[in-house]
């Protein structure tokens, strides 16, 4: 726990603090139910790929809600270019739209990310802003599906919209948001989802203004000051237990339609109770799509922080203040006009967070964190035949297992590392009736998880078969086919057949067409789409993992009764249920493997 006996001058109470903090997250909550209750794509509404946030008048968020971090960690950037664009010309009544992604704005991670934002004003005076930002389906790109992983400039992913107001002084703006939805395929789910978004920023500033209103106003305004210097406080406090000195990692993703792979490279400089995350080292931004705005490599850094130095703090502004992101320039964490970013919040978005656990877990090794699977993420579209509308979805009953962390085994089936936990996949059967697809089987993939004393999660293997007549679309932007996930403090990334994923399409001819590369794949009715993710890194040396944890992992067929010997040092009297341990061959077993390792 932080040091609770640092000196914090309250202006009001450390109660009134309590009471603050938790009243606003849960404004955030019914934010996210507003727009969870009232969207119309399976995106938001079954995989929940949003987040919402609530900030200050000046844009330091005050509380987010719990969902992806890729959202809700950066929204603050989301006001800021507001602010900036607008100055003293946000009135009462305004909602800001946006999608930028590059210098001068940085206001989202990549153009698919629409936000929604409204300043609330109590009396004339801004207090707070409540913010939204979700993925969309579409963004009117040369390809079908909100990605285009073929993009090699910013003139290739679609729309993109600098801050803008399209309400003002509570006023539809109908020019914006005609030019806004000419640009798009699949106008009616988005208007959709963009009415929901519009609903949540509203819904969060009738409660921020019920608050006021219960509470007084300077109590609201010293209490919001108050929260953030206390997390503030407190996160120094949990940076000043780490040894000062510089932690370094790197990490590589396959690379794109430009090349590859692509490195990684970070620096974390610890000093005092403070932190500077460098990426100095990191490859010149790529000529393809897969690079990380400087907004995104910003939160995803920040995000890297949350389960580790910051994992039982409130989640506020506070946190990120003593944490300081350099970022060069021209490169992959950083790229300049007129880069294409559309592939960065997920890959190197998730190299980001696995370069940065990789490098926190040897300053402390007890809050270590494996590498997440990055295999996830492909885009399809089409025509589907029973509505003959364009369907466009992300396959994310493709999820990759997540890293074990020190005493806990790793999450199997998880979505990207940028959700952390808050992504979700379609029901099977929601899935089927938003799809022409039917899926065949879908199930965890013996043997993926990463080995060490806490398992890496494991990955799936998904097959499903087309429904749909004429050509749809295949678009892959998953990574982790040639390049490794890590495991930590000894532990080790997947092995063997698991250490990369694998996909592929079988066609009605038999024909079997290798789609692990970032490119435009054409399925037919009849063809069936087959993906094979691998889990995430395991933490501390394998063959210190509890051996009833072990038979346990072999009963529910997770480890086989061959891995478990080959990586656990773990044997059996009887190779079949309920799998009894011989003990005495066990302990010999690991005793030869610990010497021939040493």
């Amino acid at each position: 726990m932080a040091d609770e006996n640092k000196t914090v001058t309250f202006r009001t109470s450390p109660v009134t603090v309590s009471v603050l903090e938790h009243a606003l997250f849960e404004v955030t909550q019914e934010m996210t139910q507003a727009l969870f209750r009232t969207s119309r794509s399976p995106i938001l509404v079954e995989a929940k790929d949003f987040g919402c946030a609530i900030t200050n008048a000046e844009g330091e968020v005050v509380a987010i809600s719990v969902g992806l971090p890729i959202h809700s960690v950066g929204l603050d950037l989301s006001v800021q270019a507001c602010l900036r664009t607008f100055g003293d010309e946000i009135d009462p009544g305004d909602i800001f739209f946006l999608n930028d992604a590059l210098a001068p704005h940085y206001a989202s991670g990549h153009y698919a990310d629409f936000v929604t934002l409204m300043p609330v004003f109590y009396k004339d005076e801004m207090l707070f802003w409540t913010v939204e930002r979700g993925h969309q389906a579409d963004t009117g790109n040369p390809l079908p599906g909100a990605g285009n992983v073929k993009a090699r400039t910013m003139y290739e992913e679609g729309l993109k919209v600098p801050p803008v107001k399209l309400f003002e002084r509570g006023k539809l703006r109908k020019d914006m948001w005609a030019i806004i939805f000419r640009q798009l395929r699949m106008q009616k789910i988005i208007a959709g989802d963009l009415h929901a978004a519009i609903g949540s920023v509203k819904t969060g500033a009738k409660r921020l203004i019920e608050l006021v209103e219960k509470h007084g106003l300077q109590t609201m305004k010293d209490g919001t000051v108050d929260m953030l210097e206390y997390t503030e406080t407190l996160m120094r406090a949990e940076i000043e237990k780490l040894p000062d000195g510089r932690y370094t990692a790197e990490r590589w993703t396959d690379g794109d339609v430009a090349g590859g792979p692509y490195k990684l490279f970070v620096t974390i400089i610890v000093k005092g109770d403070t932190i500077t995350v460098d990426w100095t080292g990191s490859d010149p931004q790529s000529g393809g799509a897969l690079n990380s705005a400087l907004g995104n490599t910003m939160a995803a850094s920040m995000t890297a922080v949350l389960p580790t130095i910051a994992r039982r703090l409130p989640v506020n502004g506070g946190c990120f203040r003593p944490i300081k992101v350099i970022a060069p320039e021209g490169s992959i964490v950083n790229p300049v006009a007129p880069a294409a970013v559309n592939l960065g919040t997920t890959h190197p978005f998730n190299e980001i967070l696995n370069c940065m656990w990789g490098a926190l877990a040897q300053a402390s090794p007890e809050k270590a964190i494996g590498d997440w699977s990055r295999c996830s993420g492909t885009i399809v579209a089409g025509t589907d035949p029973r509505t003959g509308e364009m369907f466009s979805g992300i396959e994310f009953h493709s999820g990759g297992g997540g890293g074990a962390t020190w005493g806990t085994d790793g999450w199997s089936f998880m979505n990207y590392g940028n959700a952390l936990g808050g992504g979700a996949a379609e029901e099977h059967e929601i899935y089927e009736a938003t799809y022409p697809h039917m899926l065949l089987y879908h199930r965890l993939a013996n043997d993926s998880g990463g080995p060490g004393k806490w398992r890496g999660g494991l990955g799936v293997e998904v097959e499903w078969v087309s429904e749909a007549p004429g050509q749809s679309f295949l678009l892959p932007y998953a990574d982790g086919f040639r390049t490794k996930v890590e495991g930590a403090c000894g532990g080790s990334g997947p092995v063997e057949d698991a250490q990369f994923g694998y996909s592929h399409l079988i066609k009605k001819n038999g024909a079997r067409v290798e789609t692990t590369k970032k490119d435009l794949f054409y399925y037919e009715e009849g063809d069936t789409f087959y993906f094979r993710t691998n889990g995430g890194g395991g933490v501390g040396n394998a063959l210190e993992r509890d051996v009833e944890a072990v038979r346990l992992d072999v009963m529910n067929e997770m480890v086989s009764v061959a891995h478990a010997k080959k990586y656990y040092g773990v044997v059996f009297k009887d190779e079949s249920w309920p799998f009894p341990v011989d003990y005495e061959r066990t302990e010999q077993l690991r005793k030869t493997m610990k010497g021939a390792a040493l």
